[in-house]
């Protein structure tokens, strides 16, 4: 969990990092929680960046889900 404010559209502000045990690669998902489409995360890299920056600078939690096998 972490807090950001005064945050502009296309800026990074986490990373999903995880790994297949088989070693196949990634492809990275918001499952839920992304309330406005505030966020969007880069498929093959897991980088969360900021998609709208008036949903995500709108005083709320948002608690991402991201799934995995």
């Amino acid at each position: 969990e972490f807090f950001v404010e005064n945050i502009e559209a296309n800026e990074v502000v986490g990373l999903v990092v995880a790994e297949d045990p088989d070693g196949d690669e990634l492809t990275y998902t918001i499952l839920d929680g992304n309330t406005g489409e505030a966020f969007s995360v880069g498929s093959q890299t897991g980088e969360i960046l900021v998609a709208d920056e008036a949903a995500a600078n709108d005083p709320k939690t948002f608690p991402l889900s991201f799934p995995w096998k």
